[in-house]
């Protein structure tokens, strides 16, 4: 198979027709019909792609896009919880502002959790958002984000909400209580009593 490139001219004898081509020429010249049979073959071609390839590419695609507008957004959001002078002034009404409904969701909000955790964020900050994500109807709280709020509430030694999260999180979502989220207050619990 030859590499793309150089027209080769040897291959086309003596038919002036096609030594008129222009292989990078966006136009095509209606006089030439050989042109437009190049072209109709070559889209052709293309469309004998399987279905299946042109999805996966197309979803690939979408997908980058969208979870870079995702991760965007998430930094936002993220930023905007950092800056908020909480305790001074109430969180949720401004997290209603910024977040639409439509946005609340178990990866979204584990992501938001994820990078007020590594920002070393104000654990009351977190403790609200987090709180602020349960009165959705399509957020189900999974045990990823419980941990993650009570290990930023806990960091921060702030062991009466942390206890007040997991006294909410027993009644409404038991499950939730597992032997990590157990030993993150556990543990942290001890590190402060011992000295």
């Amino acid at each position: 198979m030859k590499k793309a490139g150089k027209f080769d001219q040897s291959r086309l004898g003596s038919i002036p027709l096609l030594s008129t081509i222009h292989i990078h020429r966006p136009i095509i010249d209606n006089s030439k019909p050989f042109q437009i049979m190049l072209f109709l073959g070559r889209c052709n071609q293309l469309l004998q792609v399987p279905l299946l390839q042109q999805l996966t590419v197309a979803a690939t695609i979408g997908f980058r896009f969208y979870s870079s507008d995702l991760e965007f957004e998430i930094k936002r959001i993220t930023k905007i919880i950092n800056d908020h002078p909480f305790p001074d002034q109430p969180i949720h009404p401004k997290l209603s502002q910024i977040i639409p409904s439509t946005t609340i969701s178990t990866s979204f909000v584990e992501n938001v959790l994820g990078h007020l955790f590594a920002s070393h964020s104000n654990g009351l900050k977190a403790f609200e958002f987090f709180k602020f994500s349960l009165q959705f109807s399509q957020f189900c709280p999974t045990s990823d984000a419980f941990e993650k709020t009570l290990h930023i509430l806990t960091r921060m030694r702030n062991f009466n909400k942390a206890w007040e999260l997991i006294e909410e999180i027993h009644k409404t979502h038991p499950s939730l209580l597992t032997l990590k989220s157990m030993s993150i207050m556990l543990s942290k619990n001890r590190k402060v009593s011992i000295f």
